[in-house]
């Protein structure tokens, strides 16, 4: 029992301190912002707070608060670090800064299924390497570029986690990507493809 405890106590000091590094973080870029700015981001933030906190006492809102919007708030920030965060990067060590072809991952297979649950970052690296893309093209930009981003040996997984070198992935998708998940992976591009979208057609990955 009191094992237990102490393990509860010490997953509680951790999370209060990753929470403490996000503060320091975010101090860290207040300083760096002109004074009236931070000034009404803080007050803003305080009015806020203080409002939400006010009608949620004076009217008994506090289990509404918390089931509508607290709870919901932490699932939606867990599921961004997971989608937008740990899948793409988890495992890689080398930054955009010093490589973005290798700051990310793509996953590719069963893309009508992942491309909309994962609202296209199973294709995050082509977001480093063309940041202004919407998140609606990754899919077909790296179908445009394929040839390009295999030749610069890009990280790539399967929709489960297995990792496909280049010549490994080539095979697996076959000639011209014509299996069934190149035609998948086409048909997801030409649903999705906008009516004017030619920087996507005319951009060459960055070298």
């Amino acid at each position: 029992m009191q094992r237990a405890n102490r393990t509860r106590v010490v997953a509680g000091i951790k999370l209060a301190l990753r929470r403490l590094d996000l503060c320091r973080g975010i101090s860290s870029r207040l300083r760096r912002r002109p004074r009236k700015e931070v000034a009404g981001f803080l007050i803003n933030l305080v009015v806020i707070i203080a409002l939400l906190l006010g009608a949620a006492i004076l009217w008994g809102w506090v289990p509404q608060l918390v089931l509508i919007y607290l709870i919901p708030q932490r699932i939606g920030i867990g599921l961004l670090g997971l989608l937008f965060n740990w899948l793409p990067h988890h495992d890689l060590t080398i930054t955009a800064k010093v490589d973005r072809f290798q700051a990310a991952r793509v996953r590719v297979g069963w893309e009508r299924l992942m491309c909309p649950l994962l609202f296209y970052q199973n294709y995050h690296l082509v977001h480093h390497i063309h940041p202004a893309i919407p998140f609606y093209l990754l899919a077909r930009t790296w179908k445009n570029f394929e040839a390009d981003y295999l030749n610069r040996n890009v990280p790539i997984n399967t929709a489960w986690g297995r990792v496909l070198t280049p010549s490994e992935y080539r095979a697996w998708r076959g000639p011209y990507s014509q299996d069934r998940e190149g035609d998948a992976l086409a048909e997801v591009s030409r649903t999705h493809r906008p009516r004017k979208a030619p920087w996507v057609i005319s951009w060459k990955p960055a070298r």
